[in-house]
């Protein structure tokens, strides 16, 4: 195999993650972007938008978009705060729910297919090393 950057290397991966994880999650109507949203709010029932785009670091205009994808496909509802009236709450429905044990199934297969034919010692190298590759562009100790 070509040695390539590794800046394009990540890309290259995430690239491929994203397509096999969009493919396999066409039975939910669900996109990769749409899932960790959708994870996120059924680990924090009633969030809101405004938590939504701080947890993912992205516009509020993308938020909305998915956060509207999310509502027409019936995954969650809004309404409104009872204390603040301009605040719309975000809500899991039960579609969601149902939907949650094929969006697992789907990161386990995908960490099995990046892991395959890894040794347990290059696993935990390998996750070693990662993590130092995020920490290292991300500003952080």
């Amino acid at each position: 195999m070509e040695k390539m950057p590794i800046g394009l290397v990540f890309k290259r991966i995430h690239n491929k993650t994203v397509q096999n994880m969009n493919n396999w999650l066409k039975a939910e109507e669900l996109t990769l972007s749409q899932m960790a949203v959708l994870e996120y709010i059924l680990e924090n029932e009633k969030t809101t938008l405004k938590a939504v785009e701080d947890k993912f670091k992205i516009q509020r205009s993308t938020a909305i978009g998915i956060l509207k994808r999310l509502s027409s496909k019936g995954y969650i509802e809004y309404f409104a705060d009872e204390k603040d009236k301009r605040c719309r709450i975000i809500r899991i429905t039960e579609k969601a729910h149902m939907a949650a044990d094929n969006m697992e199934s789907c990161k386990k297969r995908m960490d099995a297919l990046i892991l395959k034919g890894m040794t347990e010692e290059e696993i935990n190298a390998l996750n070693r090393l990662l993590n130092k590759v995020l920490s290292n562009i991300s500003g952080e100790e």
